[in-house]
């Protein structure tokens, strides 16, 4: 993969300006993509979510996926929670790290929609690229929710 700048002349009552870049990039990726778009109620939202850094006023960023392993246990990337705590911050405390001023969530949808936001209390970074998280619900769009 070759990345690139190049500039964009622009051209103005006879004058050129150079003053804007755009970023290109060539690939060898095929044609037709590997992977279907899949819809927000589909199947696979059961066990996978996405994992979202929330800030207060209802702004989301949104940072990859991961995947239910068992009761309240899920498994992503490690690069996932790395990456919040360098743009975003962290303290360190006696137990760790911890994140201050945001909330790292798990988004789930299911089908009517149902929608889930699971916190992250904890997480546990493996010297793979493994990091595994403690989750718990936050909040959902259920009056009742059937949640163990």
């Amino acid at each position: 993969m070759i990345i690139r700048f190049i500039a964009l002349r622009q051209v103005r009552d006879g004058r050129r300006y150079d003053n804007r870049w755009q970023l290109t990039k060539r690939h060898n990726l095929p044609p037709t993509p590997a992977f279907r778009d899949s819809p927000a109620t589909d199947a696979a939202q059961e066990i996978a979510r996405r994992v979202i850094a929330e800030f207060p006023g209802w702004r989301f960023y949104q940072l990859g996926t991961a995947v239910l392993i068992g009761g309240h246990l899920a498994i992503t990337a490690k690069d996932l929670l790395e990456d919040p705590m360098r743009r975003f911050g962290c303290k360190q405390t006696a137990e760790g790290l911890e994140v201050t001023g945001y909330s790292i969530r798990l988004l789930q949808i299911l089908p009517r929609p149902i929608y889930r936001t699971w916190n992250v209390s904890r997480a546990w970074i493996a010297p793979t690229d493994i990091a595994v998280l403690h989750i718990g619900l936050d909040r959902t769009s259920e009056d009742k929710p059937e949640v163990a």
